[in-house]
């Protein structure tokens, strides 16, 4: 390793390296994007170490495998996405679809605490739940979810819940939230990943926002 000096921590018991290049060691080896952005993820939600930290030790390494890949995942993790559901729906759902940006982690406040939106369109009064298979399966969770989509519908707002087998039909998510967008307002058009792709079909049996007219007329 190069600038060992600088990476490793000899004085302590046992000696180790800093963990900010630990973890970029530990991602750069996972098998697929989902794995090393969760390596990413975890470390930054534990409060070892930040994003930045991450950057900043990643500058140091020129040579590791998978850098450009690390790379932009790290710029993801700045933007909010802290999970692999949240950066696969970034990337696969939102971004190569050519959805609106959403705003990620934002607050909203209820009777009695705040909470925060996995990925909210405001404007649209649309919000995405990303449920991983960790974290939303206890009793209590579920009960939690469901005040808050009950304390966003009596805000006149719309809450799709997304689990990992939306998430990678991409296509078909993307196409789903387009007509739902479309019916609450947004007047922009998706962009077709590719020939079977099912945004594609959307655009070529509903020619764009006005088919949703209707339905947004009725929820305003």
């Amino acid at each position: 390793m190069r600038d060992f000096d600088g990476v490793a921590l000899m004085h302590l018991s046992p000696p180790r390296i800093r963990v900010e290049h630990a973890v970029l060691d530990v991602a750069s080896q996972a098998p697929d994007d989902a794995g090393a952005v969760s390596v990413l993820s975890d470390a930054v939600q534990s409060r070892r170490t930040t994003p930045d930290r991450l950057l900043d030790a990643l500058k140091r390494r020129p040579r590791l495998a998978r850098r450009q890949l690390l790379l932009r995942l790290l710029v993801d993790v700045s933007s909010g996405a802290f999970s692999a559901l949240e950066h696969r729906y970034l990337r696969d759902v939102e971004r190569r679809h050519g959805l609106p940006t959403a705003s990620r982690q934002r607050r909203a406040r209820r009777e009695k605490a705040v909470v925060f939106r996995d990925v909210s369109y405001p404007e649209f009064a649309v919000n995405v739940e990303l449920d991983g298979r960790l974290g939303h399966e206890w009793t209590e969770d579920g009960w939690d979810d469901l005040d808050r989509d009950i304390d966003a519908l009596v805000d006149r707002q719309v809450t799709v819940r997304v689990r990992w087998r939306q998430i990678l039909d991409p296509c078909r998510l993307a196409a789903a939230l387009t007509r739902l967008l479309w019916a609450r307002g947004w007047t922009g058009r998706p962009i077709a990943c590719g020939d079977a792709c099912a945004v594609g079909v959307l655009l070529r049996t509903h020619p764009g926002p006005a088919d949703a007219a209707g339905f947004h007329a009725a929820s305003a």
